[in-house]
């Protein structure tokens, strides 16, 4: 199932928005668990310019951040570099 959150949304407006959506799932149709689970997102910042996280390590924009439940499940990521926010400003403005 695809669930699609148009325009632009602050982090507390998409919070309480998949919120809702989680909630109206698990209280009309008892839906409480989840499984693979993909949140597309386009980053940008008070301006509304697009931003890229960064690898500190590699310099390379990190194209996929992943979440996991517990540390067991992170024993393959552990010798990553450090997250930086770039924002890249010689974009034009569409």
């Amino acid at each position: 199932m695809n669930i699609v959150f148009g325009g632009k949304h602050t982090a507390t407006e998409l919070m309480e928005s998949i919120y809702s959506v989680l909630k109206l799932l698990a209280d009309k149709y008892n839906v409480d668990n989840f499984s693979d689970i993909d949140l597309h997102v386009k980053l940008l910042d008070c301006d509304e310019h697009d931003v890229e996280l960064i690898d500190t390590r590699t310099f390379e924009p990190i194209a996929v951040f992943e979440v996991y439940k517990s540390a067991n499940d992170v024993d393959e990521v552990q010798d990553r570099g450090n997250l930086t926010l770039v924002i890249d400003n010689t974009k034009p403005d569409k």
